[in-house]
């Protein structure tokens, strides 16, 4: 219930609140010329979703949905949730947290970062990295990590 196909044929990953409602969805062209668009009505959301049937220890947040679904494919042993930005966007990653929270009514254990290693990523981490931005309720100070 993550993905779905289009009228167009373009590839949809849903993006569900904690109640399980799809809030939005990034779209991606399967055409020769593929294109990549956001359709969602809550803008710092994101495609995320937790594989295990546990509870997950730790938030990993991509730049895109389809970095989230490969790494999750490669761990399947790990006890994470999954999130996407759909891009480098910091009010994202907030959002992304605050969903954690709010769904499994617990902090995670880490938060990790996963972008791209280029300019524009090692960039992002370094905004990301460099101060503590919020606390949690139990004044646990929020540190991303580079993944």
């Amino acid at each position: 219930n993550l993905i779905k196909q289009d009228h167009h044929n373009n590839v949809a990953f849903l993006w569900k609140d904690a109640e399980d409602n799809v809030v939005g969805q990034d779209l991606r062209g399967t055409s020769e010329k593929p294109f990549k668009k956001i359709e969602t009505n809550h803008g710092n959301f994101g495609f995320n979703f937790t594989p295990s049937k546990t509870e997950p220890d730790n938030l990993l947040i991509f730049e895109a949905p389809i970095d989230a679904m490969s790494y999750a494919s490669l761990h399947p042993e790990e006890k994470n949730a999954y999130a996407s930005m759909s891009g480098l966007k910091e009010k994202s990653v907030y959002h992304q947290v605050h969903h954690f929270v709010k769904k499994y009514e617990k902090e995670p254990d880490n938060i990790y970062l996963c972008v791209d290693n280029d300019e524009p990523g090692k960039e992002f981490i370094s905004r990301m990295t460099q101060d503590v931005k919020f606390q949690f309720k139990s004044q646990k100070d929020v540190v991303f990590q580079p993944n």
